[in-house]
């Protein structure tokens, strides 16, 4: 891994966190690129520690 893409990984997760999510017309489109295996990681991360009860 180059720092690229290091730094964009931290840069997007703290404009997540700032902006209060992502546009659903970004998600879908990152969504349907990820491999099936990595969109359930993501889903199983988000339903345990960002899903508001």
């Amino acid at each position: 891994m180059n720092s690229d893409i290091l730094l964009g990984a931290i840069a997007g997760g703290i404009a997540e966190a700032y902006n209060g999510g992502v546009l659903n017309h970004i998600c879908e489109e990152v969504v349907n690129r990820l491999p099936q295996e990595f969109v359930d990681t993501m889903r199983e991360f988000y339903k345990k520690f960002v899903a508001k009860d």
